[in-house]
């Protein structure tokens, strides 16, 4: 579950990452990537939401369905059948 969480967050972070190198590379600055006004944070926060739902929706369509589930656990002639996932 962290994993996933992990690479939300680096996706997300994508749009920032290459506007603070565009930043740098066209001042010729490096200090220039800290440099970011209100108005590309809006922007670079709705892209980053973009990029994220868009990969969820991809990863979705390229994953197979599922067709099986969990089999719960139960009581049969006084034992228990452990449960397990088909």
């Amino acid at each position: 579950m962290i994993r996933l969480a992990i690479d939300g967050l680096l996706i997300f972070l994508i749009p920032f990452a290459a506007f603070a190198g565009y930043q740098a590379f066209a001042e010729k600055d490096p200090k220039a990537a800290l440099r970011i006004s209100k108005g590309p944070l809006v922007w670079l926060t709705i892209a980053g939401l973009i990029l994220c739902i868009a990969t969820i929706i991809f990863a979705e369509f390229r994953s197979e369905p599922h067709t099986a589930g969990y089999q719960p656990a139960v009581w049969k002639d006084g034992k228990l059948i452990e449960g397990e996932a088909k």
